[in-house]
């Protein structure tokens, strides 16, 4: 039998053979069968209590990742720095910056969305950022855009 008795949050509570499933007591209080190798390897660390509450924590830091003010959020921080996206070479590509550290700090600034308004920069060579972002019309932002000049 191994010298250590506790490895991540499972403990052994009885050990078999080396090709037979050992029996352990998770931190949480259930019984966890599981080979020894695994264990001993750090493939398995507890009875999956652990993924599932990671995987909760992941899935619900704000609560609005399928809101409209999150896809806001998403697709301009995207626009600047992902040079995959269709719109990168005129965001990013252009030096416009994302400067919002996190959703949060972005819907504390915005609020939520006004019906039919969008997200728009106030001076449009501005970067993403607190001093620089509203909710405005589709009329605000067409007054706002830049201006483009033909190529002879």
């Amino acid at each position: 039998m191994p010298k250590k008795k506790k490895y991540g949050r499972l403990t052994i509570v009885k050990a078999r053979g080396c090709n037979e499933k050992w029996l352990f007591r998770c931190d949480c209080g259930k019984l966890h069968e599981s080979y020894w190798y695994a264990v001993r390897d750090g493939k398995t660390t507890s009875c999956r209590c652990y993924q599932a509450e990671y995987m909760k924590k992941r899935n619900t830091t704000h609560g609005m990742s399928y809101s409209v003010e999150y896809r806001a959020y998403v697709h301009a921080k995207d626009r600047c720095v992902n040079p995959k996206c269709q719109g990168y070479k005129h965001y990013g590509g252009r030096g416009i910056k994302f400067l919002f550290k996190s959703f949060q700090e972005f819907y504390s600034v915005l609020g939520p969305r006004p019906d039919k308004l969008t997200l728009d920069r106030t001076d449009n060579d501005g970067h993403y950022e607190p001093s620089n972002v509203r909710w405005a019309t589709r009329s605000e932002q067409l007054k706002n855009q830049r201006r483009h000049l033909k190529a002879l």
